[in-house]
């Protein structure tokens, strides 16, 4: 199948005001999604030691779900989801108990193809026209619908949803960066190679111009796209979809205290203090005379001791904080354990398996093993890290 450069092959009118099910709510016909989910960890982000960014928990899903959960609440009625040897987990993260409706298939390349080589050769497994193309590490805020009203009206082939770098976000004066969101129709995707390493931004996008093919712009604000990338970005993600709990889907078994939203088998003891947005997992316990200050998030099986404060942070599945401790600011992976006493402060910290703990803000930190000892030489860390607390204050 074969599309002539500036003609239209979306299976809409080309007016565009019609798009499948559109005027009604309904479902959108001729779109399939694909989800880019095989992030390979190429030393940006720290957390990769532990989990693959799109498996990375936000307000109590992991990331790619957001992104999944996007495409049907859009009315797309199937998506791909392109990982790179991460498919148990994925299934296991958008499976029957993640809410999802919307028919998922998984595509893993034996070899790295790069995103567009990814979505290419995902294409070629469903029969759909027109393809929104969505990073495994975004959570997409725009309405899907006016993107794809845009796409069909400028009759492009390829339409980029991209960032405006110019003063107030408007682009005046700057330039325009991707912004991890895609339309493709198949012809565009059918001038990939079938070969190789393709990437979107650096090879395709070139390529297409070169062959007549028109690529426009949607032009959005940075609010309309959360995107993780390194720790920093994790943890502002994490403290933005905490301000926004209400509007998300959570699993079954929340429900709403105060501010707080508890699942059902957590225990809160009577005397701790929640203040502000908090989101307490399944199992976890929050001992007498704790305080947890939002946005803060606890993973599943987090247990809390007497008497420490946890506040704008978020602890993955199974951490412990011990009794009198402090943590601010901070991001605690899988099974991470403070000792009491402790103070954590602006921090990534990790269980003594995966190396301990390294300052946020630092693209090169000192690393320190479970015993206190640096494990590699580097300038000090200022106004991070760990230090015991003196006379229990």
């Amino acid at each position: 199948m074969t599309q002539k450069p500036g003609s239209s092959e979306s299976g809409f009118d080309e007016s565009g005001r019609r798009l499948g099910g559109a005027e009604s709510g309904g479902h959108l016909d001729d779109v399939a999604g694909i989800v880019l989910a095989g992030v390979h960890p190429w030393g940006e982000c720290c957390l990769e030691r532990v989990l693959p960014r799109p498996l990375m928990p936000v307000a109590g899903r992991s990331l790619v779900w957001h992104a999944v959960n996007w495409l049907q609440r859009g009315g797309v009625r199937e998506a791909v989801v392109c990982a790179n040897g991460g498919t148990r987990a994925l299934r296991a993260a958008l499976g029957d108990d993640a809410g999802l409706s919307i028919t998922l298939g998984y595509f893993e390349d034996p070899m790295p193809r790069g995103p567009a080589g990814c979505a290419r050769d995902a294409a070629a497994t469903s029969g759909a026209q027109l393809f929104v193309v969505v990073d495994g590490t975004v959570i997409p805020r725009l309405e899907l619908r006016s993107l794809l009203s845009a796409h069909v009206a400028s009759e492009a082939a390829l339409t980029v949803v991209a960032r405006a770098n110019g003063p107030w976000g408007q682009g005046d004066g700057g330039s325009l960066e991707p912004a991890g969101i895609y339309v493709f129709s198949r012809a565009a995707l059918e001038q990939v190679s079938t070969v190789g390493y393709q990437d979107i931004k650096e090879w395709v996008i070139p390529d297409l111009h070169r062959r007549g093919y028109r690529v426009r712009a949607y032009t959005i604000k940075d609010a309309s796209l959360p995107r993780v990338i390194g720790p920093e970005s994790y943890l502002a993600v994490s403290m933005w979809a905490a301000h926004r709990i209400a509007e998300c889907s959570l699993p079954d078994g929340y429900s709403a205290v105060a501010d707080a939203w508890i699942h059902a088998s957590a225990r809160v003891a009577d005397s701790a203090r929640l203040i502000g947005p908090v989101l307490v997992g399944p199992e976890c316990v929050v001992e007498e005379q704790a305080m947890v200050v939002g946005p803060t998030t606890l993973g599943q099986a987090s247990a809390l001791g007497r008497g420490c404060t946890v506040s704008r942070s978020v602890l993955w599945d199974g951490c412990r904080v011990g009794a009198g401790a402090v943590v601010d600011r901070c991001i605690l992976a899988t099974a991470a354990d403070v000792e009491p006493e402790y103070v954590v402060r602006n921090t990534v910290y990790f269980a003594r398996r995966w190396g301990g703990w390294t300052a946020l803000g630092r693209r090169v930190s000192e690393w320190v093993t479970g015993n206190g000892k640096a494990s590699s030489a580097s300038d000090p860390v200022r106004g991070v890290g760990l230090r015991r607390r003196v006379g229990g204050r």
